[in-house]
């Protein structure tokens, strides 16, 4: 931790080894930067996962399907997948351009957009750039947001709070660097953005494998 500038800085020389009881995977996490500034209210942090089914019974593999389609449903993976196939409208995402963020989920001047008319080919043949000024604000209208979220939203984590009727996110770019994704939803360069609201509310928690299929999706 350094007093001066306020950021925290950790390292781990040795993949971090996390049991998701609930999506039912062991995984391994080998973390390239963790870093919290505190004084800007961010934390970034990134790195490479490797996913092993976790060995339960078949009875606990059908909760396991359940919970990670919830998972997927509105994450960013499902995003840009969608805005990747031309498909936002079709699976639920609303998305707007607003030139400014107040607190929690307040849009000010903000303008329904086509992503799509953003998008250029990226490096490969299966990778699109995205690139864009100000705030991209995004609407998930299929899912409500968690209790659990909105306990945090609320300032809350004792009383019970009923979600809103729809997730909430939104995002800007660190640098001119547009964000680069592929087919499969996975983005190349993760720290190119910032994400708050519910995407920045999900984590490790909710992490999927890159080549994850989902059936409703």
């Amino acid at each position: 931790y350094n007093k001066k500038t306020g950021v925290l800085q950790a390292f781990s020389d040795q993949p971090i080894r996390v049991e998701n009881k609930a999506l039912g995977y062991d995984l391994d996490y080998y973390l390239e930067s963790f870093i919290v500034d505190y004084r800007k209210g961010l934390v970034s942090y990134y790195g490479f996962t490797q996913f092993k089914d976790s060995k339960k019974k078949n009875a606990s593999k059908k909760k396991f399907i359940r919970s990670r389609e919830k998972a997927y449903a509105g994450s960013r993976e499902h995003f840009f997948k969608s805005l990747y196939n031309d498909k936002l409208v079709e699976q639920g995402f609303e998305v707007m351009l607003a030139k400014d963020v107040e607190g929690l989920g307040r849009v000010v001047t903000a303008r329904h957009v086509d992503l799509s008319d953003s998008l250029v080919q990226g490096a490969t043949s299966i990778s699109k750039s995205l690139g864009f000024e100000d705030f991209v604000y995004i609407t998930y209208t299929k899912e409500k947001e968690s209790i659990e979220y909105a306990m945090q939203a609320n300032g809350s984590l004792q009383d019970p709070v009923k979600g809103q009727d729809r997730q909430q996110s939104w995002i800007k770019l660190f640098s001119e660097e547009p964000i680069s994704f592929e087919k499969s939803g996975y983005v190349i360069n993760p720290v190119s953005f910032l994400s708050n609201g519910y995407w920045g509310f999900e984590k490790v928690a909710e992490m999927l494998p890159t080549n994850y299929e989902s059936i409703a999706h």
